[in-house]
């Protein structure tokens, strides 16, 4: 039989993973899959969660460097987790998205792709570059 302190903890660690789901389902759009076969689906939600994962990193290490806003009082800013994750979530999806959509680079295929390759080089055996053996 579980304490009415453990059932409270319990309780508590639910709400958070509640709150958790509902920030991901809000900001990360989480809601509705736009995919219409399992690959695809399956595709999109890992790449949404890895943006989350991201985000949740790179916001827990900004809380932990940033010194918060000067100001004149001696109370510390009050800080808004949701503002702070929507904000990160936005900055990491900006990093992560193509600049150019895939019908674009697949249209300019050929031109990234010497962009991209190397000049030929003339080779010259190995063997003719080891210096003499003394013997």
């Amino acid at each position: 039989m579980a304490t009415p302190a453990q059932v409270l903890e319990c309780y508590r660690l639910r709400w958070q993973i509640e709150l958790t789901f509902k920030g991901l389902k809000s900001i990360a759009q989480l809601g509705h899959v736009p995919k219409s076969d399992d690959r695809s689906s399956r595709a999109w939600l890992y790449g949404k969660l890895l943006v989350a994962l991201l985000t949740q990193k790179l916001a827990r290490i900004g809380r932990s460097i940033s010194p918060g806003a000067t100001t004149l009082s001696n109370k510390p800013p009050v800080r808004s987790r949701w503002r702070e994750f929507r904000f990160a979530f936005q900055k990491v999806a900006e990093a992560v998205t193509p600049s150019i959509p895939l019908a674009g680079v697949l249209a300019r295929w050929n031109e990234i792709a010497s962009a991209l390759g190397e000049r030929s080089r003339t080779k010259r055996p190995q063997l003719s570059q080891l210096p003499e053996v003394v013997q």
